[in-house]
């Protein structure tokens, strides 16, 4: 039997793709990154996914593991011919543990449906994304997501309690206890954890549950500029940290280009400048919140913010989120986006804006600078969009230097060029930029005591 046969006889012969029905497992989201894969394999469990791991290891066939194939950097499409195991099929949720606060879920469960069952048992599933819908756990896991709420709840790493992986060799590992503590050994899950399947294929995970908020109050507030902004958020945090889950940078330059392209949407105050989209959660009564709304007023009343509106109905924080989720669709329909994302301590934010953006205008006056995203955790999608005026192909010509510039002032106030978004294709060069040689050697010593062969995503990550 063929490699192919023998895949077929594993999983089912309607469950290998070969031709056109191979379409969308073969390019990443943004369409930037192509590929023509030797098969796309979708198993149905764990205990398949492990025959067909070692059937592609016993003929040195690369592996590319895939679940929503949502990613950005390229992480989860092949390059040189290699097998894509996609493990949408791999889509339930086996146990909900409402004692022990914690979900057991296969790594094909989109987010969305995740979220929806623990709030059937009232409980929350923190992990949220813009793409919910499509997102599924396991890409989550394997590139450590971060996400709105991670203001609160920690990105994926920090929720994660238990996992269950296959090795490069087809030996599952299971590594699934819903424990809060153990200090038995290495905590193992770690490691694969945020390394895009190049150390092991995730199929599922034990994931904490939190108490659902008995309030949660959306805020819409508006400050002179980012600067201003930045200070505003530094106070907030400093004195209500523990309220929220969700602080949300969204720059007048982004909410007018959700706005032009997205009709439905409501345009939120009449005041240009910098905005904060802000979810304040509370899980027991107490008198925080009234605090809060009390030091907002006189917040403008000392014109640090020259607006304040607070959602008044479901329908109004649906249109403020809606807003948020809208800049990256908007973007893309308003042309050639140069897209960086990026992190910083939280004290350099406002200088990195303002110095950076100083040094890319210079090189080029036109430039259209959308740099939104999570300002509670430092996570910014500091994106550069075509200028009006220059054609899209003239404006790829200047994306090197114009990310060079980027870099640059990023790496010169201690921050990192991959924040949320994982390395996959698009970021690997950036890491020599980043790591030292002693960090990349001992990245490069795990990859080869987890994949000696090296068919785990091949390519990714760590440059060959």
């Amino acid at each position: 039997m063929t490699l192919v046969e023998q895949l077929s006889a594993t999983v089912g012969v309607k469950y290998v793709l070969r031709g056109d029905d191979r379409a969308a497992y073969l390019k990443d989201w943004r369409g930037q990154f192509c590929s023509d894969a030797l098969a796309v394999v979708l198993p149905a469990s764990t205990q398949e996914v492990a025959a067909c791991v070692r059937l592609l290891a016993d003929h040195n066939v690369g592996i590319v593991p895939q679940a929503g194939n949502t990613g950005l950097v390229g992480g989860s499409v092949a390059t040189d011919g290699e097998v894509i195991i996609n493990v949408s099929r791999l889509n339930a949720i086996r146990d909900v543990d409402v004692a022990n606060n914690s979900m057991l879920i296969e790594a094909g469960v989109p987010l969305a449906t995740a979220r929806s069952v623990a709030a059937e048992h009232q409980r929350l599933f923190a992990l949220d994304l813009s793409s919910a819908g499509s997102a599924q756990v396991g890409g989550n896991i394997a590139t450590n997501a971060g996400g709105v709420n991670v203001l609160r709840y920690g990105t994926t790493r920090a929720q994660v309690l238990g996992l269950e992986v296959v090795l490069a060799n087809g030996e599952v590992l299971a590594l699934l206890e819903p424990l809060r503590k153990n200090t038995a050994g290495y905590d193992l899950k770690q490691l694969f954890i945020g390394s895009e399947g190049t150390l092991g294929l995730i199929t599922a995970a034990n994931m904490a549950l939190f108490a659902q908020p008995s309030t949660a109050t959306t805020y819409w507030v508006t400050a002179s500029d980012t600067a201003q902004m930045c200070r505003f958020a530094g106070q907030l945090q400093a004195r209500f940290g523990n309220l929220f889950s969700a602080m949300e940078l969204v720059p007048q330059i982004a909410l007018e280009l959700a706005l032009l392209h997205q009709a439905s949407l409501q345009r939120p105050g009449t005041n240009n400048g910098a905005h904060l989209l802000l979810v304040a959660d509370e899980v027991d009564p107490s008198d925080s919140m009234h605090e809060l709304n009390q030091w907002l007023a006189e917040q403008l009343n000392l014109d640090l913010v020259v607006d304040v509106i607070r959602a008044d109905s479901d329908r109004s924080a649906d249109n403020l989120w809606a807003i948020r989720h809208a800049i990256s669709d908007a973007q893309r329909q308003a042309g050639i986006s140069i897209k960086h994302d990026i992190a910083l301590p939280l004290s350099v934010i406002d200088l990195f804006i303002t110095q950076c953006t100083t040094a890319l205008e210079a090189f080029l006056p036109s430039i259209r600078i959308v740099s939104f995203g999570h300002l509670g955790d430092g996570n910014l999608h500091f994106n550069l969009s075509q200028p009006e005026s220059m054609h899209a192909e003239a404006f790829r010509e200047h994306a090197p230097a114009l990310s060079q510039i980027v870099h640059d002032h990023v790496l010169r106030f201690g921050g990192t060029l991959c924040a949320e978004h994982g390395v996959g294709l698009a970021k690997r060069v950036l890491l020599d930029r980043q790591l030292d040689v002693r960090t990349r050697e001992t990245m490069t010593a795990i990859k080869r005591a987890l994949d000696p062969k090296g068919i785990l995503n091949p390519g990714k990550v760590l440059a060959p």
